[in-house]
């Protein structure tokens, strides 16, 4: 087996399905960036239906070799183990729920658990917390104390005709809310002055159903994409929803916001 071969049981990934190609081909996967053809002989379909079902990588045949290596290389397959360890992170996500709407706030949970993303236990803090707000920018001391409670959170904003998510904000690691005020005050000194006027509930400026709905779905996916150990949108970015499609903007943290500063002492 290759170097990067597990010991635990592989499998081909949830999803990805067998198709005959025709002229002697049969195509493993659907997306340009994610499939492989191979030849349709009785070993490669052997060795595709034992992956359907689990086979341990000590049971590969020496001519199949190569050819689990390049299923593994396209993404194909996974670890029966890794769909494990997903299923458990997910059950033991500790995701909470804030949003000034009660049935709103219900909306999202279901959603959460959906993607199988549990809530904290009744006696345990959350380890990461969806704020949703609509209507009016959050009030950045509210998003301060998980800052400084080292508590990772995905603000979720509809505000002025105009959802935007993110940052998803780990402290320490990627840039905060306040990190993103300073650098379009950097831009617009009189940034700070136009946000404060935009802290207060406007009952007219009411989402649209679907814009917010995106927006929900998108959270709860890259939620879930950093809970599996991967690399979501909204990593120290934000995603604006416009009109003409997702804008998405990448933010460093800023010498300025104090969830760095521990960073300047270090250095």
């Amino acid at each position: 087996m290759p170097e990067h071969a597990s010991r635990a049981p592989l499998r081909l990934r949830p999803g990805v399905r067998v198709s005959r190609r025709g002229a002697g081909q049969l195509q493993v996967g659907l997306h340009a960036d994610r499939r492989l053809v191979l030849p349709d002989t009785d070993p490669v379909r052997r060795l595709l239906r034992s992956l359907g079902q689990g086979l341990d990588p000590a049971h590969v045949d020496p001519e199949s070799v190569a050819t689990v290596g390049c299923l593994l290389d396209r993404d194909l397959l996974e670890t029966v183990d890794a769909a494990v360890v997903r299923r458990r992170l997910r059950e033991t996500a500790g995701v909470a729920v804030v949003a000034e709407d009660p049935v709103r706030a219900a909306a999202v949970r279901a959603a959460l658990a959906v993607a199988g993303l549990a809530p904290p236990g009744p006696h345990e803090p959350p380890t990461m917390t969806l704020l949703v707000r609509t209507g009016a920018e959050p009030r950045r001391a509210d998003l301060d104390h998980a800052v400084q409670t080292d508590r990772a959170h995905l603000p979720v904003t509809v505000v002025a005709g105009r959802a935007r998510l993110g940052p998803l904000v780990v402290p320490g690691l990627t840039a905060c809310v306040r990190c993103v005020d300073e650098h379009l005050t950097d831009r617009d000194p009189r940034h700070p002055l136009v946000l404060e006027q935009h802290h207060d509930p406007d009952p007219g400026d009411v989402p649209a159903p679907e814009v917010l709905q995106l927006a929900l779905g998108w959270a709860v996916r890259d939620l879930a994409t950093w809970v599996d150990g991967g690399r979501p949108v909204t990593w120290s970015a934000t995603v604006e929803l416009c009109d003409d499609g997702p804008r998405t903007h990448g933010w460093r943290r800023h010498p300025r916001c104090g969830c760095a500063w521990g960073d300047l002492v270090a250095g």
